[in-house]
């Protein structure tokens, strides 16, 4: 998943989840990474995902994962700022 004009902001609370982020901004310096994340409940944290970077977060616990995501910017129905790639994608370097 993408957003163009605002940030996620995850706070991780319950469970094991692995976030993936891929860098695919033009001028980024670090354009073209990917970082592999893992969090719990023995680490927790508060994960700021800016705009136009790829995102993805998978359960990887034997209990449910709880997070809370307060972005930026409130959900708009008629114009929603969410994009997805097919699963079978070969634009991000990576396979769940």
């Amino acid at each position: 998943m993408l957003h163009r004009t605002h940030s996620d902001r995850l706070f991780f609370s319950f469970g094991t989840a692995k976030v993936v982020l891929y860098d695919d901004r033009e001028d980024s310096p670090t354009r073209g990474m990917l970082n592999e994340l893992h969090f719990s409940e023995h680490n927790r944290t508060h994960l700021v995902i800016p705009p136009d970077v790829w995102h993805a977060v998978k359960n990887v616990g034997s209990t449910d994962a709880v997070f809370v995501n307060c972005p930026t910017k409130a959900y708009n129905h008629e114009d929603p700022d969410k994009w997805s790639l097919p699963r079978d994608s070969d634009r991000i370097p990576y396979s769940f």
